[in-house]
């Protein structure tokens, strides 16, 4: 009998520390462990609950650094990013949805967390109607699905409807179809035929971007890379002359990507293997321009996250191109732009005073137009939906000294381009043009932007349908 009541009494004290221990794991949540090995992470996905933990671990005691898509951002769950390379990390995921992330050292390296499988279908079910982090992951979600299942012309119909009814997803469009590159290369790699179409141009050309990245993360091969340009070339020559421009450029972008933290704070030492590769890679002076417009592009973007320790580049960016070699000097002033606004607080009048005084006086004077001109078409990035703005834009323009003053409107016109609705860019820019706010002058300036790039952006048929929707005396500049 004794010996009963003790067994009841253990089995009793078992139970409740048991339920205790329960507690502990439904409060605290349950932890899962993810390895990175040497060809990748495993298991490439977990399923969680909301308040679980994920501990990352490297296998083989190689630094790595788990974070958040998109790269190299990682904007989509901030969060999720421990900011430096580590051994070993926890994160606890407090928000339901499927997380992909990447290994920043090694983008191809990837893996998904996804919470809450319980409360949604695990693939894309979960509502875009949501806010934050876990809206653009449905948005990240939607495009991946309909990548994967209609192929590439169908996702940037997506691109393409998100941007137009979806503010927040028009302002970062450029890392949603970077992704769509990094898949399309894949498809490439495996030796199949990409669908490519002139919508690739969509959101700056990000599609080039992701595709380029990808092919020099794995092979590094600048042959590859050069028959996939050549490959665009041939596919979208008819339909679009910038495609082609695009793809050389994201081979200077692919190849300044800030996965070594050996280097970081050292800007020289950043940006020296994307001139090597461009100098190798191209064929003629002006597709090494064109490389090296992205090697500028791709540093100006990292030099806004604090860990790459480029905190002089954002005080003074111009002195990095002061520097440079002549035949890259305007490719770095004008992928400076976007510095020079917030250190001026989007206030076009400063950023324009900046331009004209930080530009040596003896440096090649169509520089200075052309990056004033690069300036206001950020203007309409900013502006593109309050067409009252750019009465006030003009009479900036009007202020700024000659010949700056229609370098100004010239940036203006462009901007409705670059900035404008997929597929439709040139009817708000010909609108700005035939708007009455501009001089005789300025109105000539505006039409020979658009109508002499018509084949940059749309194919020949397009473009003459476009052409003679204008004026008839400005017909002539569509030929120039």
């Amino acid at each position: 009998m004794r010996t009963k009541t003790i067994l009841l009494i253990l089995l009793f004290g078992v139970f409740v520390g048991g339920l205790f221990l329960l507690s502990i794991w439904r409060t605290d949540g349950n932890v899962h462990t993810v390895e990175l090995r040497e060809d990748g992470f495993s298991p490439q996905e977990v399923i969680i609950e909301k308040g679980d933990t994920v501990q990352f671990v490297s296998k083989n005691g190689t630094l790595f650094w788990p974070a958040s898509s998109l790269h190299p951002s990682h904007g989509i769950y901030s969060e999720f990013d421990p900011r430096e390379p580590v051994l070993d990390w926890s994160f606890s995921f407090e928000k339901e949805g499927v997380w992909k992330y990447h290994n920043h050292l090694s983008p191809l390296f990837v893996g998904t967390v996804i919470v809450g499988k319980k409360t949604f279908d695990v693939q894309y079910a979960f509502s875009c109607d949501t806010s934050g982090g876990e809206q653009r992951q449905c948005w990240q979600e939607t495009i991946q699905k309909t990548l994967q299942e209609t192929g590439i012309a169908d996702a940037f119909e997506v691109v393409a409807s998100l941007y137009n009814s979806e503010l927040e997803f028009a302002r970062d469009c450029h890392g949603y179809v970077h992704e769509i590159g990094e898949e399309a290369y894949e498809l490439f790699a495996a030796g199949k035929e990409i669908e490519l179409s002139p919508k690739t141009s969509f959101c700056g050309y990000g599609f080039y971007h992701g595709f380029m990245e990808t092919l020099l993360l794995t092979t590094g091969d600048v042959g590859q890379g050069r028959e996939f340009c050549k490959y665009v070339d041939e596919q979208l020559y008819l339909q679009k002359f910038g495609a082609a421009a695009a793809c050389y450029h994201g081979v200077g972008h692919g190849a300044v990507d800030g996965g070594d933290p050996r280097v970081w704070g050292n800007v020289d030492a950043m940006i020296a293997p994307g001139f090597e590769f461009c100098q190798a890679f191209a064929e003629t002076n002006f597709q090494e321009y064109l490389c090296a417009t992205g090697i500028f592009n791709a540093i100006e973007i990292l030099s806004i996250d604090p860990k790459y320790e480029l905190e002089e580049l954002q005080k003074d960016p111009f002195s990095l191109c002061h520097v440079q070699e002549e035949k890259y000097r305007e490719a770095c002033y004008t992928n400076m732009i976007p510095v020079i606004l917030r250190i001026a607080n989007n206030d076009f009048a400063k950023a324009a005073s900046v331009i004209e005084e930080d530009i040596p006086q003896d440096e090649d004077y169509e520089i200075r137009n052309i990056v004033l001109s690069g300036l206001f078409h950020e203007f309409l990035r900013l502006h593109l939906s309050e067409p009252a703005a750019l009465k006030e834009a003009v009479t900036l323009c009007r202020s700024l000294k000659a010949p700056l003053h229609l370098s100004c409107i010239d940036g203006l016109s462009g901007g409705h381009m670059k900035y404008g609705k997929p597929d439709e860019e040139y009817v708000q820019g010909l609108a700005f043009c035939s708007s009455g706010i501009l001089s005789n002058k300025e109105q000539e300036v505006c039409f020979e932007h658009i109508l002499s790039r018509l084949r940059v952006w749309y194919s020949q048929e397009q473009s003459g349908v476009v052409c003679q929707t204008v004026p008839e005396e400005y017909r002539k500049l569509c030929n120039s």
